[in-house]
């Protein structure tokens, strides 16, 4: 399963500024994803 689908956005986007990522870069990395097959996750869509 992808992380996309087992964790909030929330808890992957504070995961993600603690290392020094971005909204953009997760939600990049998210449109990457879907791009290549994985099927729009309804808590991802709505956050965007």
């Amino acid at each position: 399963m992808s992380l996309f689908v087992e964790c909030p956005p929330q808890s992957i986007l504070l995961a993600a500024l603690q290392v020094g990522g971005t909204w953009r870069t997760v939600r990049s990395l998210y449109l990457e994803a879907v791009a290549n097959g994985m099927q729009p996750v309804k808590a991802w869509e709505s956050a965007a």
